[in-house]
């Protein structure tokens, strides 16, 4: 059946970092933004043959809006009646697809679900799909095979608009810190929402955009939701508990779609 992710995140939190899901954290959607521009192609249909005589044309189409691509197969499946075939009422796709330039595989990722876009030039895709019809009669018509398409994507990357400054510009050991950490957005994007990650179990926030989450064994992760509009800017301020065992740094990160800034929040150097 198809399946259409509009971003829960990739895993249980947001974050869809190169080629394929890395990390995630609280519900940032992948999907466009509504009224996005998009950029979409189809390469033409491929016939898969199936069993008892039933058969799909399959198409391979890439849609992208700068940020994300989705790789679809959009498809049409047959049962044989006598003197012909008929067209069934659904045909709904799943499978994986990998995409390649100059033979290099670039991005890898589901049937209908939004992966990193990997910017112009021209790809070859390589989908394997499985159709599945249904009707007014009982029973499926199930096809499964491979396409193999070209597409030249031309949308450049939408770049990150989004800068991040943080006061005071490290930690200090055996004290506690209050951490400000200022993100300004520039002018000119209409997408306008990302979010804040700080990879410490030692920070605090009373800030009520901010969540707290532990995944994957990681230490817990404070994600914070950023809504601002074109020039403006927000303020988030936490307290950095001091560690007992010594002063440890930590990674932050800005996450905007596809793209982020990622830096680690360092201890106070010592004199010399």
């Amino acid at each position: 059946m198809r399946r259409t992710l509009l971003f829960g995140l990739t895993t249980a939190l947001l974050g869809v970092v190169g080629t394929s899901a890395s990390y995630a954290a609280p519900a940032l959607p992948l999907s466009a933004p509504t009224g996005a521009s998009a950029e979409r192609h189809c390469g033409g249909t491929t016939k898969f043959p199936g069993i008892e005589g039933a058969k799909a044309n399959v198409n391979s189409c890439v849609r992208t809006n700068g940020q994300f691509m989705t790789v679809s197969a959009p498809a049409d499946c047959f049962t044989p009646i006598i003197g012909g075939y008929e067209k069934q009422k659904v045909c709904s796709t799943y499978g994986s697809w990998k995409m390649y330039r100059n033979g290099n595989e670039v991005a890898t990722g589901e049937i209908d679900t939004p992966v990193p876009y990997v910017g112009p030039g021209t790809y070859k895709v390589i989908s394997s799909v499985t159709a599945v019809g249904s009707g007014d009669h009982i029973g499926n018509s199930t096809q499964a095979g491979t396409t193999e398409k070209t597409f030249t994507l031309t949308t450049a990357r939408v770049r990150m608009p989004f800068s991040v400054a943080l006061t005071p510009g490290h930690l200090t050991p055996g004290q506690d810190t209050d951490l400000t950490i200022t993100v300004t957005r520039a002018q000119g994007n209409t997408i306008n929402r990302a979010q804040l990650q700080l990879h410490t179990g030692a920070a605090r926030t009373k800030d009520p955009r901010c969540q707290r989450a532990r995944i994957y064994g990681d230490p817990y992760i404070t994600a914070c939701d950023v809504r601002i509009a074109p020039g403006e800017s927000t303020v988030f301020k936490f307290a950095v508990e001091r560690s007992l065992q010594g002063c440890y740094p930590f990674a932050w990160r800005l996450q905007w779609g596809s793209t982020e800034l990622r830096k680690t929040f360092p201890c106070q150097k010592s004199a010399s």
